[in-house]
């Protein structure tokens, strides 16, 4: 599998949703369809039907899963992230495009952009800020009750970067509204 938009931001979805720690197993958990089916298309490009494995799972209300047996990718996607301030900055964009699909916010209204993290996760947020400052974007950590937040500062432009690549509706739509776009000007991507 070649490193392109795509993947990117696959993995980078990946990083914020994934369902399982399971040897081998590449998948995601979701309440949205639309993060669900982008993700099954992916996989679907490079295995057979007959792999995908989805189910339904109970857990904070009903979310859905996609995945796929696959050590190769698994061990790739498992590479990626630790090593992903080596990623050509071209491909940076879209693996944040990733990752705010599945644990960003963006609020229009207060002017606020940022990702979530769990408390266990100091050494990636730490890693995604220098990730952010090597793309010239400032950000701050704190916490956030249980969890720990990456607070992008002055977000525009970010979210600019990042816009072209982001599938979930609701988010384009208020990255839309943060830049005054009309949300069916689609830029192309992937």
């Amino acid at each position: 599998m070649e490193m392109n938009a795509d993947v990117s931001y696959i993995i980078g979805l990946w990083k914020a949703d994934k369902c399982s720690t399971a040897k081998g197993i590449v998948g995601i958990r979701s309440k949205d369809d639309e993060i669900i089916d982008r993700f099954t298309l992916f996989l679907l490009k490079h295995f057979p039907e007959q792999k995908l494995r989805t189910r339904t799972v109970l857990g904070y209300g009903l979310t859905k899963e996609v995945y796929v047996c696959s050590y190769p990718t698994r061990k790739l996607f498992e590479k990626t992230i630790p090593e992903r301030n080596n990623m050509d900055e071209k491909f940076l964009a879209s693996f944040f495009a990733g990752i705010i699909d599945g644990d960003g916010s963006i609020d229009p209204k207060s002017r606020m952009t940022y990702i979530a993290y769990g408390l266990k996760d100091r050494k990636e947020i730490e890693l995604d800020k220098k990730l952010l400052n090597k793309l010239g974007f400032s950000s701050s950590i704190n916490r956030s009750g249980r969890a720990l937040k990456l607070n992008i500062h002055k977000p525009k432009n970010f979210l600019k970067l990042i816009f072209p690549y982001m599938m979930l509706k609701c988010k384009r739509e208020k990255i839309s509204a943060y830049l005054d776009r009309k949300p069916n000007e689609r830029d192309p991507c992937l």
